[in-house]
């Protein structure tokens, strides 16, 4: 959070290379995101939408970074005890709060996105696509009600992480069962491993 007026004052100088006008152009594609469905979805507004679903994690950092620049320095044994207690100095209603909020819209604005573009296309895939996201979006709420521990929102992660690993296995990556067998006699070691690392990569960003 300390770096991110630097970046945007950074972002906002004259550049050769990102001029004012990609700027504006991903300000745009921003805007459209946050107003989904009302706007037909363009590559820039999926990306954008992606590039939040994948940010989610640390922009929920944010409010513990504000709420430890604002805290008494040196710290006070309340702050102590509530960083003891929740690894943050921050309030209840930040926790029970904010931070369901911040993991939810990335994945509302996604499945309006889909719900668009199913819309205007009607292929089916992104309905598919819209369960996936509507998945990880009962995974924050069940959260949110239950706490994380509880033994519903373990299956329906694990539900979701399934989901999700799926989809990006079949479409996002286009790999199949034959893609994923390394038993294939005449394929060379790079042939091998290829699909491999894929496979691995895809696990990786489903966790």
């Amino acid at each position: 959070s300390t770096l991110f007026p630097y970046t945007t004052l950074f972002r906002s100088a004259p550049s050769p290379v990102c001029r004012r006008t990609y700027g504006w152009q991903i300000c745009r594609s921003i805007g459209r995101t946050f107003s989904a469905p009302f706007f037909p979805v363009s590559f820039g507004d999926n990306l954008v939408g992606d590039v939040m679903t994948s940010l989610t994690k640390p922009l929920q950092d944010i409010p513990a970074s504000i709420c430890y620049i604002m805290s008494h320095h040196p710290q006070v044994q309340s702050s102590v005890d509530a960083f003891t207690k929740s690894s943050d100095t921050c309030p209840q209603w930040e926790h029970d709060l904010v931070l369901p909020l911040i993991a939810a819209l990335p994945q509302w604005f996604r499945l309006l996105q889909c719900a668009r573009r199913f819309r205007d296309t009607r292929e089916g895939k992104h309905l598919c696509n819209l369960g996936k996201y509507a998945a990880s979006l009962l995974v924050v709420v069940v959260s949110a009600v239950r706490g994380p521990s509880h033994v519903g929102v373990i299956c329906i992660s694990s539900v979701a992480t399934v989901y999700a690993a799926s989809w990006d296995i079949l479409m996002d990556w286009g790999l199949t069962a034959k893609d994923l067998s390394l038993a294939n006699a005449n394929a060379t070691s790079s042939q091998r491993i290829f699909p491999l690392g894929r496979s691995t990569a895809v696990g990786s960003s489903s966790t």
